[in-house]
């Protein structure tokens, strides 16, 4: 085994092995060296190491900020594994100073509603559950692909998710969120176990148990521990979970890509903006950024508002989020009622004026009537 796949081997979680992997592949390629004893006579070799990481650096100078840094940042770790520290003069002025401040070049966007059911109306039950719980929840697709089903309550109202630590990136603080009745229905239907006829044989399970023992008979010559008994609402990895989405929008010719980048603009992640973006036109900042996790407004949402309210303050905002049901307009609707308030009110003061102008000719009729009587009396 070499140096990297020794330092790939010490780490915990699978994606974490899966984006070093990543990393320091492109870096041995742009360096154009092999990793087998890459750190052999380190002690000779410092000023060589120097000069692979600047080759580094300006081989990913195009990625955007954020990307970079991640990039140097596992490239930096794997150094300090096999004993190798470069100097803070170094690391500053032939590091740090050649990437630029900033975020993301990608100019992605959030998708319309009528872009996520045009996109989502190409999925099976599957696709449909898994792409609403994810546009209606604000998770990220690492966290949803761990919820188990013990997490959900669809009982509760609004559906409750129980996020735990372990599920989450970075600083590991659990958290609830919620989902859309939408997304409720299609969970229900999804985990909903029925009798059905599979090629003349009667059987008993949910959609997703189905679609569990399916997928496990097929990869079961290359995974041979691999067994149904899977306790995860999606019982499958984020890589499966992406490329349905890009086949859903390749069916829906939605497959705009950034020219800098080369990364569509509707991506998976695109979701998770558009829960964001569409809460936030009816809720407090800090209650739709707790939802989607983000820790600096965490502590402060938790300390505001009881878990009651936050779901309170969800159902408030649940219309933004439904996909494929007829979302109401409030502000139309109220414009109507005020249209007819005031119709009502110039039509009672039109009858008022009509009955009192009545009531007044009957009263005249009546004298006169009346007068009539008397004369000929």
């Amino acid at each position: 085994m070499n140096e990297k796949e020794d330092y790939i081997a010490n780490l915990k979680k699978k994606n974490t092995k899966v984006y070093y992997r990543l990393c320091l592949d492109k870096y041995f390629k742009a360096i154009d060296k092999t990793p087998n004893d890459y750190f052999k006579n380190k002690k000779k070799k410092n000023k060589q190491y120097e000069n692979d990481l600047k080759k580094f650096v300006v081989s990913i100078n195009q990625l955007s900020p954020v990307t970079q840094k991640n990039y140097i940042s596992v490239v930096k770790n794997f150094f300090i594994d096999n004993d190798v520290e470069f100097s803070t003069k170094f690391w500053r002025r032939e590091v740090r100073n050649k990437i630029e401040d900033g975020g993301a070049l990608t100019l992605d966007r959030a998708p319309t509603t009528d872009e996520l059911k045009k996109i989502l109306s190409y999925g099976d039950l599957k696709d449909r559950a898994l792409f609403t719980f994810l546009a209606t929840s604000g998770m990220r697709i690492g966290e949803c692909v761990q919820i188990q089903l013990s997490d959900l309550d669809l009982t509760h109202d609004p559906g409750k998710v129980n996020i735990r630590s372990t599920y989450v990136k970075g600083k590991k603080k659990p958290r609830w969120t919620f989902i859309s009745d939408e997304c409720k229905n299609l969970l229900r239907s999804w985990l909903e176990v029925r009798e059905y006829n599979d090629n003349g044989v009667k059987r008993k399970e949910s959609e997703r148990e189905r679609y569990l023992r399916i997928t496990t008979a097929k990869i079961k010559s290359c995974r041979p521990n691999k067994t149904t008994v899977d306790t995860h609402v999606f019982p499958f990895g984020d890589c499966e979970a992406r490329t349905s989405w890009y086949r859903l929008i390749h069916k829906a010719g939605l497959t705009k890509k950034s020219s800098e980048t080369d990364r569509y603009e509707l991506h998976v992640h695109a979701l998770r903006k558009f829960f964001m973006s569409e809460l936030k036109l009816e809720l407090p900042e800090v209650i739709v950024e707790a939802y989607a996790g983000h820790s600096k407004y965490l502590d402060e949402a938790y300390k505001r508002y009881s878990l009651q309210q936050l779901g309170d303050f969800y159902k408030k905002g649940m219309h933004r989020l439904l996909i494929f049901e007829t979302q109401t307009n409030l502000t139309e609707i109220n414009t109507q009622m005020v249209d007819m308030t005031k119709e009502n009110i110039g039509l009672k003061k039109r009858i008022d004026v009509l009955e009192s102008i009545i009531l007044n000719e009957g009263n005249k009729q009546l004298a006169a009537i009346q007068e009539l009587q008397r004369n000929k009396k």
